[in-house]
C-alpha cells in the first residue's frame, strides 16, 4: 500500500521487502548459484514474496526450478489432511536435484514446514538430515519462534543461511533478563503465559491448570532454556524494538527541551508533556539521529525508514537442540552500488551432507572449451547441452553460449589448419 498516503506517522524500523529480495540475488550470484527453488506459504504473504522476488531472479539469468507453497492450515484437526497433501510435495522435494532453496521464513510458514518435515521423516522412517539442500531463509526466522514445536529435531536446518536484520549486543541485556519476575505488579499477563509455556509448568493461581503439572516457582532461570524456546541474546527483531522504543525516548525529550526554551521565552516556566498531542512529537522524531548503547547511529531517511542494512547468518546446530549463530556477512545499502554485499564464505559451515565443500547449485556443469551451449528443447534457459563447436572453430573459454555466433567474437575464434 501507499504507506506516505496512507500513514503519514508511520516509521519502518526494518529494511523493506525489497532490499532483502536483492540482497538474496546478489548473494545467489556470489556463490554463482542459477538452479534454485522456493518454498512459501500458499496464501497471500507468500504469493507477493514471489511477485517481488521471481521477476529479480529472471533480470539475473536465475531460474526457479521448484516452487513449493506450504499449505494452509485454518484449524488444528486439519494438520493430518495436510500432512497427506503435503507427501507429494515431500518427494518432490527430497528428489529434486536442486540444491539451494530460499524460504520465505514467515512463522505460519516456517511451523508448518518444520512439522511436515519431522512428520514425514517419523512415516518414512528417513531422518531428515538426509536433505542436501541448503536452506536460505527470510529475516522473519527465528528458531526462537517456534516454542510449539519445543519437540522437534532442528538438525535439518544445520549450515542453513538467513537474512536478519542488523543487531549488536546490548551489554545490559542479559542482566535484564535475570530480574525478569513472571509476578511483578507490573507485569501485563504475558510475563505470565510465557513461562508457563516455556517451562512447561502452571503457576498455582493460573485458570488452566492442568492435572500431574509441574508449579511454576517464578525462580526457574531464563538461561537455562534451550535457544529454540528462548535466546537470551538479543535478537535482530528485538533490536528493531529497542531502537524504537529509544527513537521516541529521544524525540520526547527534544520536545521538552524544546518546549521548556519556548516556556522562558515567553515567561511561562517549562510546559508540561501530559498537553503533548501525538501529532506533535512527528517533527521532532523524523529529524532524531542518535547513536545508541551498541554503537549504531539510529535515523530516518526522508521516508520515515531506518537507514539499517541486513546481516547474513550461518546457523550451526548441536544435537542438544542448542545452537549459533554465526555472522558471515552483511548487505550495507548505503555503501557504493556494486559493494553493498560482502561474504566470508570461508566462515560458512554448511549442511553434512557436503562435507564442509560449497555446494553447486546450477542445472549443467560449465562447458569446456572446444564445446559451446546449446539450449535444451522445452527447458528452462539454465539448462543446456554441451555440443561441440563447428568445424574450423572453437571456443577456448568455458561456459560460452553458442547463441553469439560473431565470428570476431573474442570467444569464438577460427582454428588455423
Amino acid at each position: 500500500m501507499n504507506i506516505k498516503t496512507q500513514l503519514p506517522s508511520f516509521y519502518r524500523m526494518v529494511p523493506r521487502e525489497e532490499l532483502q529480495c536483492a540482497g538474496m540475488v546478489q548473494l545467489l550470484l556470489h556463490f554463482q548459484w542459477t538452479w534454485i527453488g522456493t518454498i512459501t506459504g500458499d496464501y497471500d504473504l507468500g504469493d507477493k514474496f514471489l511477485q517481488t522476488f521471481v521477476p529479480m531472479l529472471s533480470k539475473k539469468h536465475i531460474c526457479v526450478a521448484l516452487m513449493v507453497k506450504i499449505p494452509v492450515v485454518t484449524h488444528v484437526v486439519n494438520m493430518m489432511e495436510l500432512w497427506i497433501t503435503w507427501k507429494p510435495l515431500y518427494y518432490s522435494l527430497q528428489r529434486s536435484t536442486v540444491k539451494a532453496f530460499i524460504v520465505n521464513a514467515d512463522h505460519k510458514t516456517m511451523s508448518l514446514f518444520q512439522w511436515l518435515l519431522f512428520m514425514n521423516s517419523v512415516s518414512e522412517g528417513i531422518p531428515e538430515t538426509s536433505f542436501t539442500k541448503v536452506w536460505i531463509m527470510t529475516a522473519h526466522w527465528e528458531f526462537s519462534s517456534l516454542s510449539m514445536y519445543r519437540g522437534l529435531d532442528i538438525s535439518v536446518f544445520h549450515g542453513a543461511l538467513s537474512f536478519a536484520v542488523h543487531s549488536k549486543e546490548i551489554t545490559e541485556f542479559p542482566k535484564f533478563l535475570q530480574f525478569l519476575q513472571p509476578d511483578s505488579p507490573n507485569g501485563d499477563g504475558f510475563l505470565r503465559l510465557f513461562w508457563e509455556q516455556a517451562f512447561n509448568c502452571v503457576f498455582h493461581d493460573s485458570v488452566e491448570r492442568l492435572e500431574n503439572s509441574d508449579i511454576c516457582t517464578g525462580e526457574e532461570k531464563l538461561e537455562t532454556l534451550p535457544g529454540v524456546l528462548f535466546e537470551t541474546s538479543m535478537t535482530g527483531l528485538s533490536y528493531s524494538i529497542y531502537n524504537a522504543v529509544y527513537s521516541i525516548a529521544h524525540a520526547l525529550h527534544k520536545v521538552y527541551v524544546y518546549r521548556g526554551k519556548l516556556g522562558e521565552k515567553e515567561g511561562r516556566g517549562r510546559m508540561d508533556l501530559p498537553y503533548l498531542q501525538h501529532w506533535q512529537i512527528h517533527p521532532f522524531l523524523r529529524r532524531i539521529s542518535f547513536n545508541n548503547n551498541a554503537g549504531d547511529l539510529v535515523h530516518f531517511n526522508e521516508n520515515g525508514e531506518l537507514e539499517a542494512g541486513l546481516d547474513i547468518v550461518n546457523w550451526v546446530t548441536f544435537p542438544n537442540q542448542s545452537f549459533l549463530r554465526v555472522k558471515v556477512g552483511m548487505l550495507d545499502p548505503q555503501t557504493s552500488p556494486g559493494h553493498e554485499l560482502s561474504v566470508k564464505v570461508e566462515a560458512i559451515t554448511w549442511p553434512n551432507t557436503f562435507n564442509q565443500v560449497m555446494p553447486r547449485a546450477v542445472c549443467n556443469g560449465n562447458c569446456h572449451p572446444g564445446y559451446y551451449k546449446e539450449k535444451k528443447e522445452g527447458e528452462q534457459f539454465c539448462c543446456y547441452n554441451c555440443v561441440p563447436c563447428p568445424e574450423g572453430k572453437i571456443s577456448d573459454q568455458k561456459g560460452f553460449d553458442g547463441r553469439i555466433s560473431k565470428m570476431d567474437d573474442p570467444e569464438y575464434h577460427e582454428t588455423s589448419s
